[in-house]
């Protein structure tokens, strides 16, 4: 899928979250009508990079979650899942180098797994 249609579907499921196109207009201080052309399927302009920022700044999404599509082919490609999963490789890392450094120090993993479940 390409960028565009992928900020677009996402576009489009925020704007049911906030029940109009008028509504999720307000939060993100813009005209409803300019949302409204942007969900349009054969739209000339397409919602672009700074745009598809400012939607994640205003409504607290993660940056890039506007490109990601959400309802991913088999041949798709998600790059939080795949921060995700760095993330946990590091962590993991992590608590394997305490565990060679100290191998009876319990509580200095435990704090590390505490912190990453109430991140």
């Amino acid at each position: 899928m390409e960028v565009w249609k992928a900020r677009q579907t996402n576009l489009i499921r925020l704007i049911k979250q906030h029940g109009t196109a008028k509504k999720l207009a307000e939060i993100l201080e813009t005209d409803a009508n300019y949302i409204s052309q942007l969900k349009t399927e054969h739209r000339v302009k397409k919602l672009g990079h700074a745009f598809a920022r400012r939607i994640e700044l205003k409504t607290g999404m993660k940056v890039g979650e506007m490109d990601a599509n959400v309802n991913l082919t088999r041949t798709g490609f998600d790059h939080h899942l795949l921060a995700s999963i760095q993330e946990a490789v590091a962590d993991l890392r992590t608590m394997e180098a305490l565990v060679i450094k100290e191998p009876f120090n319990i509580e200095s993993i435990a704090k590390l797994i505490a912190a990453k479940i109430n991140k």
